[in-house]
């Protein structure tokens, strides 16, 4: 009896109705977690994926819905890309964030294949959505299922607190504040502050538009986002051992890396060609899919132009833009095979943009890395690759023809930066584990129906308790009291004094 108990158990999960919900349209969120959903798929679970980046596939048991449309809505309708780049003050960043966000969110859930899922009978006996546009919990009440956040970088301090997990405001700074690590007084009460910041813009400013987003589109009054990401099961976070900071996680916080690598491919014949043509080496130059040709002016790829022109190595440059006058040195290219171009024997550098994907590829094929930061968490990325010894970082900005003529030289011919590459790949989870591992979890999840029994008890702990705002307030506002009385007092009896004499 207990044999066939267990037979139907592993029957029914192997078979799950499972909805993964990945709207970011940024390919770097999405390409963390398309070999889940396919893996889900391929193990016979029955998966409904909401995605900006569908895959090329077609399995029976695989729906994609897609919504690539949004690109569109960010490049060119919000101006997304200029803002994030152009754009000094981080607080004006943020509210523009959040505005495109919200607009970008109506604009999904108004989508005919999303209404479609609304409108339908369907059922799902899971959810996985990326944490970050807090609306899409909303299906979770309607679908009365679990939910499995996913983030495709380490969890910021308010995802975290999702599901209880204490953090550091400080020591686990936010990523989006340009600081590395040792931080002095000033920077710590900013990294406070800006928690604090964060906290309110997120609870009581993107929360309640996001929550009347979902409440029009699924025609239910009474979703409330607070409540339901409480019951959030696990958190999948993105992050490179030995790179990210040590912290202090609960089991419901499950660390992976290494889903997006793929298997190598043979590179593009005349790409081939000139790598394995470089008796110097190469440089691979790209600054990602989100930091477009337009923004680098055109006396900035001069300056780039001259550098390589004096370098012995070639250049693979990706750039949606054609160059003039390019040296022959300098191969432009519009896409490229990142990881190919990185797994070859003959590169010797990766300048990047410093996203947390480009350089756990950097350090998993051993490449030293030259980071050029834009936003977002890219500061504190690069400051870490410095940090660690494993490449440096300049700002484009301020960047000079000879200055960025002995970085280059520098990353290529320190050897300690190689030993240190060397060091922190070795701590990286073979790609197929991570998904094991996830896909572990996942069943676990269904197995249990939940697994509610991971929740810590802090996720029900309002921001203030958590940090013991309250408690210090009292003491200092008890301190505060009992001075000013004492001063009373002996202001009363020195006054006494006086008249006693006279």
């Amino acid at each position: 009896m207990y044999s066939l108990t267990v037979a139907f158990l592993f029957a029914s999960v192997s078979s799950s109705r499972i909805l993964v919900i990945i709207p970011t349209p940024f390919y770097s969120h999405q390409s963390v977690f398309q070999p889940l959903w396919l893996e889900l798929a391929q193990k016979g679970h029955q998966v409904t994926a909401v995605t900006a980046n569908p895959l090329k596939t077609h399995l029976p048991n695989l729906k994609q819905i897609d919504l690539s449309f949004t690109y569109k809505l960010v490049y060119e309708d919000h101006k997304m890309q200029h803002v994030i780049n152009t754009e000094s003050n981080l607080l004006t960043l943020m509210r523009h964030v959040f505005v495109v966000m919200n607009n970008i969110t109506t604009e999904q859930l108004n989508h005919p294949q999303v209404q479609e899922l609304i409108k339908s009978d369907q059922e799902f006996d899971l959810m996985i959505v990326e944490v970050h546009i807090p609306a899409w919990f909303g299906f979770a009440r309607k679908f009365k299922c679990p939910v499995i956040g996913v983030t495709s970088m380490d969890a910021t301090n308010h995802v975290k607190r999702m599901v209880g997990n204490l953090n550091h405001p400080v020591y686990t700074h936010h990523v989006n504040l340009p600081f590395g690590d040792g931080l002095n007084f000033w920077q710590r009460v900013v990294c406070v502050l800006f928690e604090l910041l964060d906290e309110f813009q997120t609870s009581y400013l993107l929360y309640p538009i996001q929550e009347k987003i979902i409440k029009n589109a699924l025609n239910d009054p009474e979703i409330n986002l607070s409540e339901i990401v409480k019951n959030l099961t696990l958190v999948f976070t993105n992050i490179i051992p030995g790179f990210n900071k040590v912290t202090t996680n609960l089991p419901s916080v499950v660390q992976l890396n290494g889903l997006q690598i793929k298997p190598p491919q043979v590179l593009p014949l005349e790409l081939g060609q000139f790598l394995d043509g470089a008796a110097q080496g190469v440089i691979y130059f790209s600054l990602g899919s989100n930091v477009k040709s337009y923004l680098i002016s055109e006396d900035l790829q001069q300056l780039l132009l001259q550098v390589f022109r004096d370098l012995p190595f070639r250049i693979v440059w990706k750039f949606e833009d054609e160059v003039a006058n390019l040296p022959q040195n300098v191969k432009v290219v519009t896409w490229a095979p990142q990881q190919d171009i990185l797994r070859h024997k003959n590169t010797k550098l990766f300048v990047t943009q410093g996203g947390i994907q480009s350089i756990e590829e950097a350090i998993r094929f051993k490449v030293p890395l030259l980071g050029f930061p834009f936003f977002g968490d890219q500061f504190y990325n690069v400051m870490r690759v410095k940090k660690l010894g494993i490449g440096t970082w300049l700002d484009f900005k301020t960047l000079d023809k000879e200055g960025l003529k002995t970085s280059i030289l520098e990353c290529i011919n320190n050897q300690t930066y190689l030993a240190n590459l060397e060091e922190i790949a070795d701590l990286l989870d073979d790609p197929l584990t991570s998904l094991n591992r996830a896909v572990w979890w996942i069943e676990f999840v269904l197995r249990h129906r939940g697994a509610q029994h991971l929740r810590s008890p802090l996720a029900d702990v309002p921001f203030y308790q958590y940090y013991l705002f309250d408690v210090v307030f009292f003491l200092v506002f008890i301190v505060f009291l009992t001075s000013f009385v004492l001063l009373k007092l002996m202001r009363r009896k020195v006054g006494y004094k006086k008249l006693k004499v006279q």
